[in-house]
Formats: C-alpha cells, structure tokens, sequence
C-alpha cells in the first residue's frame, strides 16, 4: 500500500487539492494547511494529478515496492 504524506512546511494553502480532491484533503483552519482527511487513503488518479498541480510540491506519494518472494 502507498502512503499519502503532506509536507505542512512547504504547504502555503493555496487549496488546490482541496479543490481537486474534497473527499481526500481539507484546509486546518488554524494552520491554514491541507491536511489528509484520514491517513488511509487509496492512491488514484485523480489523487496523483493533485499532487502535480500542487504549486509547493508538499504533497508526497510514498510507493511501497514491497513484492512477495
């Protein structure tokens, strides 16, 4: 399973995952920085090109490359 990780640094709450991804992403109203919805995502698509789009590139697709032997 992939992980989902956000770089809240970087991140400048631009809101374009929000935008791309509702059901994934959410703004902190605090710190006024994209947080996960809940940590167990699926990795999709649409999630990936969220990722490309972000101005900051804070957001970050773990792979996991584990295969069974």
């Amino acid at each position: 399973m992939s992980a989902i990780l956000i770089d809240s640094y970087r991140c400048n709450g631009c809101a374009t995952c929000t935008a791309m991804c509702p059901d994934i992403f959410v703004l902190n109203p605090l710190t006024e920085k994209a947080e996960l919805i809940d940590s167990d995502q699926e990795v999709t698509n649409t999630l990936r090109e969220a990722a490309a789009y972000c101005p900051e590139k804070c957001i970050i697709i773990v792979e996991d490359d584990h295969t069974d032997h």
